[in-house]
């Protein structure tokens, strides 16, 4: 399998990137994004459609709420880079304010929605990453021993177990999950077979190797 490249659109999944010790796979961030100081030296693929740099506050609130109460975004994507990119998958992961939940999705190349779930507390990283025949994609997902809100630091001590889904990417059916603990200390800790027909885990442990049905 080829090395994973990912974009990321919030500061947060950045941080959750180099916690993983994927850095070196990221491929572009936001404007936003400013820890660990690495990430200043990354290509922006995504910012402000406002120059805040040079707007007082109450000129940056109005500007907001102009542009939420007409239905615009605040942010602007750098397409063409995004597409020189070429990520196989981009994972979103967007907090809803009124009850505090989350949302994470899986995108295709071409912006056309792959996968939608919901994301707890306890789920303080996540990756995606597809097969190379391109028929299906693997999601993981790191799990924290306590919950994790948004913002709030961690550290790889917390990681208590990963869970790994693979689903078929014509239909986003999930084929198979698995969990692992303890969760392996490599930032990627499984492969996909390049026919989708295996997946191998990999444990602090053993490597257990898994049959994928109905690919």
């Amino acid at each position: 399998m080829s090395a994973a490249r990912i974009i990321s659109f919030l500061p947060s999944a950045t941080e959750m990137a180099y916690a993983l010790g994927l850095g070196d796979r990221l491929m572009g961030v936001t404007h936003e994004c400013d820890f660990p100081p690495a990430a200043r030296e990354k290509p922006v693929v995504v910012s402000s459609v406002l120059p805040v740099d040079r707007m007082s506050q109450q000129e940056i609130d109005a500007a907001v709420t102009q542009r939420l109460r007409d239905g615009l975004s605040l942010y602007q994507v750098d397409e063409p880079l995004v597409q020189s990119i070429a990520p196989d998958l981009i994972f979103l992961v967007s907090c809803e304010k009124q009850n505090g939940g989350r949302e994470y999705r899986v995108l295709r190349a071409n912006g056309k929605l792959a996968l939608k779930g919901d994301s707890t507390l306890n789920e303080c990283g996540h990756a995606a990453e597809g097969s190379a025949n391109q028929e299906a994609f693997v999601v993981k997902i790191v799990e924290s021993t306590l919950p994790v809100p948004p913002g709030s630091p961690m550290s790889a001590s917390q990681f208590s177990s990963e869970e790994l889904r693979v689903y078929r990417a014509a239909d986003g059916k999930r084929l198979l999950s698995v969990h692992a603990a303890p969760p392996s200390m490599s930032r990627d800790g499984y492969a996909l077979a390049p026919d989708v027909s295996q997946l191998a885990v990999m444990t602090r442990e053993q490597i257990v190797v898994y049959s994928v049905p109905g690919k």
